[in-house]
């Protein structure tokens, strides 16, 4: 993604991270949305039953950007709050497209005695 955006992947950049550098900021916030979305676009179902992959996966992908840049580079990124906004509009498309049970997760029916 970032080779494809022409950004460096490491977000280093504080004071846009901090939110001290306004229009960097909205870059910043803008560029993890768009991560978001294309790695959703990108992903490919768990399964093959599976008729499309889950929004909340790609979220964990951009959760573990977030946290390798916490924890190897000691780097807070920016906020997750508009990311919320996103998964919600891929929830609703999901629903909408696919049914609220395809996001229910694949559990085996326990034996009974």
């Amino acid at each position: 993604f970032c080779d494809f955006m022409r950004t460096s992947p490491i977000r280093n950049d504080r004071r846009a991270n901090s939110g001290e550098d306004e229009l960097g900021h909205t870059r910043e916030v803008a560029l993890l949305c768009c991560f978001f979305v294309w790695r959703y676009q990108n992903m490919m179902p768990r399964s093959r039953s599976a008729p499309a992959p889950k929004p909340q996966s790609a979220m964990n992908s951009v959760l573990a950007v977030r946290r390798v840049h916490r924890d190897q580079h000691d780097f807070e990124m920016v906020s997750t709050r508009r990311l919320g906004l996103v998964l919600k509009g891929l929830l609703r498309a999901f629903v909408r497209e696919h049914g609220a049970d395809a996001l229910l997760p694949a559990r085996k029916v326990p034996m009974t005695r």
